[in-house]
């Protein structure tokens, strides 16, 4: 076991950036990756407790017949105003975090010397105070309307009311530590992810 403080990460950035991308590439060079995202929906489909508030906050209709989120009617709720957004985040995020915590400890115990937590939303529900580091990543605002519309089969209209209720990107770059521009192609994408984490791992004295 390390007797070193566990180095934490987060990878945030604006719909269709390429954050995912990013941490995938991390994650197959063996860096522990935390996909908050991933949790969350997890917790909504799993957990009773927060199931239980999403039924209460948002109807029974959230959840489809056979107990799955139905993500395009949360999506088309959560997204009509920033006050029912700020409701899911509620909900969501105090126990993701908690699952965060349990997988820094298990990556602690586990002798590792960091750990990458993967979110879309980072400033805004103030994970950034409980993180070493914060890494943006960035693209041109069509590239990603575009990305988006080709991932998830949704409008253009759709996608900007989404993107309105995310941190400006602009404002993500001036507050993160690191930033990568996500502005070429997959291998452009790579060779930019190594270079800054080879300066993160140099400043930070990671391995």
């Amino acid at each position: 076991m390390s007797s070193r403080k566990l180095l934490t990460i987060g990878v945030t950035g604006s719909m269709g950036s390429g954050k995912s991308a990013v941490c995938k590439h991390l994650s197959t060079s063996g860096y522990e990756v935390f996909a908050a995202d991933e949790e969350a929906k997890r917790l909504m489909e799993h957990d009773e407790s927060v199931k239980t508030k999403i039924i209460e906050q948002f109807g029974q209709v959230s959840y489809l017949s056979d107990g799955t989120l139905d993500t395009k009617y949360l999506a088309e709720v959560v997204f009509s105003d920033a006050h029912t957004l700020k409701q899911i985040n509620n909900i969501v995020h105090p126990p993701v975090f908690v699952s965060f915590q349990k997988a820094t400890e298990k990556a602690s115990i586990a002798g590792k010397e960091l750990i990458i937590m993967e979110a879309a939303l980072i400033y805004e529900v103030g994970y950034e105070s409980h993180l070493d580091i914060v890494l943006a990543v960035d693209a041109p605002a069509e590239e990603r309307i575009i990305r988006v519309a080709r991932r998830d089969n949704i409008t253009r209209e759709a996608i900007l009311n989404r993107m309105q209720h995310q941190m400006p990107s602009g404002e993500l770059v001036r507050k993160a530590d690191y930033v990568i521009y996500n502005d070429g192609t997959l291998e452009d994408l790579w060779q930019k992810t190594d270079a800054v984490w080879n300066q993160i791992r140099a400043e930070h004295r990671v391995v």
